[in-house]
């Protein structure tokens, strides 16, 4: 599992650089009763209703001081050269209800909501500054094809079947993660698969490290695929084979 924790981690280090939400919005057109459609600093796009913050001043953001308050969509644009939002990728789009954080400063994901995360996987959920719900009914459609109904554990993953001894698939909160096949003490155990938006690997496992398989990177990132095959070069059983477009992820 230290492996499977390794290649996780990364991934979220590779986004942690900038906000979630962005700051401010502003008008495209006209939006009558601060409605319609709005655009961030960082070319993000919004359409639902808005409120003014009753913390900032307009002039405290270039682009204004209004914030999603209630039902909207948000789909996330290109990000600044050199820079990664946190946990979040350009396509990502999240269609729910907003609310102020506890500071009533900034609106976040609050109640009711889907997150789509740019690969396609679908997370519909309750959720609470800015994050799954702990505890919360969960319905999850991963890049495999499989439909997970759950509750999310108070560590964010959703089990469907026997996850810490047997046969399951685990996934977590929003992110395209996701283990399937036998378990035991919690890390994958002989035949599985594994995939955590960057890399897909499936053949067997040992103690949640892929011992004997294929190893596949899903983004065109040289830098990211070429740290997982260090890690791997020392094992003659594995063997790399290059890039694999998402829409071609087995099916479990």
């Amino acid at each position: 599992m230290k492996l499977l924790f390794v290649l996780f981690s990364l991934h979220i280090i590779l986004l942690l650089n900038t906000n979630c939400i962005s700051n401010g919005w502003k008008c495209v057109n006209e939006c009558p009763n601060q409605f319609g459609e709005y655009k961030s600093g960082v070319n993000d796009r919004y359409y639902g209703a808005t409120k003014k913050s009753p913390h900032w001043s307009q002039q405290i953001f270039f682009t204004g001081n209004l914030f999603p308050i209630g039902k909207g969509k948000v789909v996330y644009g290109p990000e600044e050269p050199g820079y990664k939002r946190a946990l979040i990728d350009t396509g990502d789009s999240y269609d729910g209800n907003f609310d102020w954080n506890s500071e009533g400063k900034y609106s976040n994901y609050s109640g009711e909501g889907i997150y789509t995360t740019a690969n396609g996987t679908i997370t519909k959920t309750i959720w609470e500054n800015d994050d799954v719900k702990l505890g919360a009914p969960v319905e999850k459609q991963i890049l495999n094809g499989m439909t997970l109904n759950g509750n999310f554990n108070s560590e964010g993953y959703l089990c469907i079947g026997n996850c810490l001894d047997g046969y399951g698939v685990k996934s977590y909160k929003k992110a395209d993660l996701y283990l399937v096949g036998n378990f035991k003490a919690g890390k994958l155990e002989g035949t599985g698969s594994f995939f955590n938006g960057e890399i897909f690997l499936r053949g067997t496992f040992k103690k949640g490290k892929l011992d004997k398989g294929d190893i596949f990177c899903t983004r065109k990132n040289e830098n990211y695929c070429s740290i997982i095959l260090e890690y791997y070069q020392e094992n003659t059983n594995t063997r790399y084979l290059g890039y694999l477009d998402i829409s071609n992820l087995p099916k479990d």
